[in-house]
């Protein structure tokens, strides 16, 4: 089939950043699909799960016709169908619905994860039924060969009244390890002879471990006063498992530990937590971020490797803070943002999308063997800006999805306005680098995408570390604050404003100097000081008044 290519380059774009070339290699559409797994093989061979209220998809102008929905369904947990589908050696496609209907005769079932290890896909299922002792959610893990045949199934069973999901799916080693959510009015999570207590019946995040045979090694669990929701993890080269995670509590509890929420109020407020574990279950490191009443959800989680973390997310208080870095949203619109933690969870960089009011998301992040950092998403904004470059620049709001890709400083090396809003950036097996985006009514297009030529050398990127030093922190009332420019360079402060909580514009000044005082004779609060520096340079800082 004769492909088109398109080549997509940034708008209203003033100056250095590269474009990707993207070829447009798959379109599928159909009455409000879902496309919810996809790998690529090492013969770039495109494997899908697909969630479809149509009888019938159009793929690359090709139809085929799909199972449509069971009309006798009558469970109460009805969330739609979805279907596999992958190719033959023709470029051509097969439907089935995993797990048939041998092990669930009343099937709503809900595709959580797929992936590709070595030469088969593994298919993660979550799926509900009506059994003696009340409906309940089944886990179903399934693997499959590249021509759709099952190679090797598990099945966990609902023990009790209770729903269980998992997010994430991750090969290591001889293991499988995997993450997710579980709740319910009573009893708890069962595999096989692992077993969590549920206790309240709130939800809770819950990881684990398979051995080859798919039994349960060990489980965790993460659980709270709310729900938990979004849990990612990842596992870094030296075995230690990063769990990230958000939820609504005024506290979390793990491994006979807990984390407080320090933004917690009467009505609650999604917070972020990261629980670190060995690869054999062992509580090894936690953290919680600091920031404003509002909501931090994390996207995706990777690593690098020099071991650290990279975590991608959107919020939307005020400020969010990971130790003395902290990156402030004023618009109390909802931005995408990143983070780099080392192995012993230091915060080491941050990022964010800025520009114009208007939402602002990361929906999708990788890291490559060149530590490139990919990211994907949408903004509904007049602008956007990347770093300090200009990326949209419109005259009345619109909606795009962009591709960017960034070193491990954070400097953002190329940067493309896609055909649709960016859901998820993968890397293939064979080498490339894809991105799905969806457009509308079940819409999606897949591009191929090159990686950029003419990219910096990462190690000779990489600046001085800008370090500005307040004193004292916290500050009483009628005193001077200090400021300091640490940095090694000719970096002068050329600008400095001051916010309050409620991005109230108190104080602004320039200035052309590397140290300097200010007299903040204002009551007890948290302040956000924006500096600016002669090489565009931003930094954030918070200072308390008490």
């Amino acid at each position: 089939m004769k492909k088109k290519l398109f080549f997509l380059t940034t708008l209203f774009f003033p100056c250095a950043l590269l474009s990707q070339q993207i070829a447009l290699v798959d379109e599928i559409k159909g009455r409000y699909g879902v496309i919810n797994g996809l790998a690529i093989n090492e013969s770039g061979q495109r494997f899908y799960l697909i969630e479809s209220a149509s009888d019938s998809l159009v793929f690359n102008e090709n139809v085929a016709y799909i199972l449509p929905r069971d009309p006798l369904n009558t469970s109460p947990y009805y969330f739609g169908r979805p279907y596999f589908v992958g190719f033959d050696d023709d470029q051509l496609f097969f439907v089935k619905r995993p797990g048939g209907t041998a092990l669930s005769l009343q099937d709503t079932s809900i595709y959580v994860f797929n992936t590709i290890v070595e030469d088969t896909l593994f298919a993660l299922d979550t799926f509900f039924v009506n059994a003696a002792n009340g409906p309940g959610a089944n886990l179903l893990l399934t693997e499959y060969d590249h021509a759709g045949q099952v190679l090797k199934s598990k099945h966990w069973h609902a023990p009790y009244n209770c729903g269980m999901q998992v997010n994430t799916v991750l090969k290591y080693g001889n293991s499988t390890f995997f993450c997710g959510e579980y709740a319910g009015n009573d009893g708890g999570l069962l595999l096989d002879n692992e077993f969590l207590d549920i206790g309240t019946g709130n939800g809770n995040a819950f990881l684990g471990t398979l051995g080859t045979d798919y039994e349960a090694v060990w489980l965790r669990s993460v659980s709270g006063y709310n729900y938990q929701i979004e849990n990612k993890f990842a596992i870094n080269s030296n075995g230690k498992i990063l769990l990230v995670g958000t939820s609504a509590s005024s506290f979390v509890l793990f491994c006979e530990d807990s984390l407080d929420n320090r933004a917690f109020f009467d009505w609650g407020t999604d917070f972020l937590y990261l629980v670190q574990f060995d690869t054999s279950g062992n509580c090894i490191n936690k953290k919680t971020i600091d920031y404003y009443y509002g909501a931090t959800i994390p996207t995706a989680i990777s690593t690098l490797s020099d071991n650290s973390f990279i975590i991608s997310g959107t919020y939307n208080p005020t400020y969010i803070g990971f130790d003395s870095l902290y990156l402030y949203n004023p618009d109390f619109d909802q931005a995408g943002f990143l983070v780099k933690l080392s192995d012993g969870l230091d915060a080491q960089r941050v990022f964010q999308l800025e520009g114009s009011q208007g939402p602002k998301h990361i929906r999708s992040m990788i890291t490559d063997q060149n530590d490139q950092i990919w990211i994907t998403g949408y903004a509904q904004v007049d602008s956007l800006q990347l770093g300090n470059e200009l990326l949209v620049n419109t005259t009345g709001s619109s909606s795009f999805g962009f591709l960017a890709v960034l070193d491990s400083t954070f400097q953002v090396i190329s940067a493309t306005v896609l055909d649709g809003s960016g859901l998820k950036v993968e890397l293939g097996q064979d080498g490339n680098f894809y991105v799905l985006t969806a457009i509308t009514g079940g819409h999606h297009k897949l591009f191929r995408v090159e990686a950029p030529t003419g990219a910096p050398n990462v190690i000779a990127a990489i600046k001085d570390q800008l370090e500005i030093n307040l004193y004292p922190n916290p500050l009483t009332t009628g005193h001077q604050l200090h400021y300091a420019l640490t940095s090694h360079s000719d970096q002068l402060v050329t600008h400095l404003k001051i916010y309050d909580l409620l991005g109230r514009l108190i104080f602004s000044e320039s200035t052309h100097q590397k140290e300097g005082v200010l007299n903040l004779n204002i009551p007890p609060q948290i302040l956000i000081i924006e500096f600016f520096t002669n090489d565009n340079t931003r930094v954030i800082k918070k200072v308390v008044v008490k």
